[in-house]
């Protein structure tokens, strides 16, 4: 058999390793998974947009002319309502309000006269015409006014005024001399007599020096205490100047208190006095040695 002739048979290996009816084309590719991802949360546009006008808003309006203004009056009063109270309200605490009430001090109020209301019922019938006559006549019966007033003056006017003719012009606030005084701030302490010996009792005088804008000083506006190293202790102002409305005279800007009885110690003290002012808004302590 010639070459021409011969029929090429393909190898066993070849159709065993290649199937038939299969035909060779592009790969379809694999679907792949998707994850699936929760929504995003729904914010509420409107509310937003309504906070960030308000904002808007609230800027706009600390820049306008109308805060400014507001701004201006509200500085403009506070530094007038400042100045009023710097100027104004010490005139207003000067005098010191009265009191309607009775204070309550371990003292009790001593009253040195006392008006007898007996009337004297004749014997037999009265009518009733006569008893109210016989009241009428208590009523109208009244003591004189002020005492308390009156008897602070006459006490100072003893003590003091007794050198007014001797070249003081009679000046009531006089201090007698070689005294021997203790002074601290506005206040002037001495006694009376100078150096009072063991067992004798003692005044205690109290000088205070008053500004030009005080025209009155009442006698309640000085308090304190008395205290001596026996323990004596005593109340200032006593109680016949506690009831009332008693103003002290003023000269040269010079208010005298009213004597401090003080009763005679076993042996010599020292007494310390602590007073204080409401108008001068001071207080001391002063200690006064025999």
């Amino acid at each position: 058999m010639s070459n021409s002739d011969s029929t090429f048979l393909p190898s066993a290996e070849i159709a065993v390793g290649a199937p038939r009816g299969t035909r060779r084309g592009p790969k379809k590719p694999t679907p792949e998974a998707v994850k699936l991802e929760a929504p995003p949360e729904q914010v509420d546009e409107s509310w937003q947009t309504q906070v960030g006008n308000v904002r808007r808003s609230i800027v706009r309006w600390l820049h306008s002319a109308i805060f400014a203004g507001y701004s201006f009056s509200l500085l403009f009063h506070i530094v007038l309502l400042l100045a009023m109270s710097l100027v104004i309200f010490p005139e207003l605490i000067e005098d010191p309000f009265i009191q309607s009430g009775m204070e309550s001090t371990e003292d009790s109020a001593v009253f040195d006269q006392v008006v007898d209301v007996r009337i004297d019922v004749p014997a037999g019938d009265i009518s009733q015409n006569q008893l109210m006559e016989s009241a009428i006549n208590i009523e109208h019966s009244t003591p004189d006014a002020q005492p308390v007033t009156r008897s602070v003056e006459d006490s100072l006017d003893s003590l003091l005024n007794k050198e007014g003719d001797q070249g003081a012009g009679g000046s009531l606030l006089v201090v007698p001399p070689n005294t021997k005084t203790f002074s601290k701030g506005s206040f002037t302490v001495w006694t009376v007599p100078n150096d009072p010996k063991p067992g004798q009792d003692y005044k205690i005088m109290i000088l205070v020096k008053l500004p030009s804008r005080v025209e009155r000083y009442r006698a309640t506006d000085l308090a304190g205490i008395v205290i001596g190293t026996d323990g004596y202790r005593q109340p200032i102002p006593g109680p016949e100047l506690r009831r009332g409305n008693v103003y002290l005279p003023i000269e040269k800007q010079q208010v005298l208190f009213p004597p401090i009885e003080v009763p005679g110690a076993a042996s010599r003290v020292r007494d310390t006095i602590e007073v204080r002012s409401t108008t001068l808004k001071e207080q001391q302590r002063i200690q006064i040695e025999f």
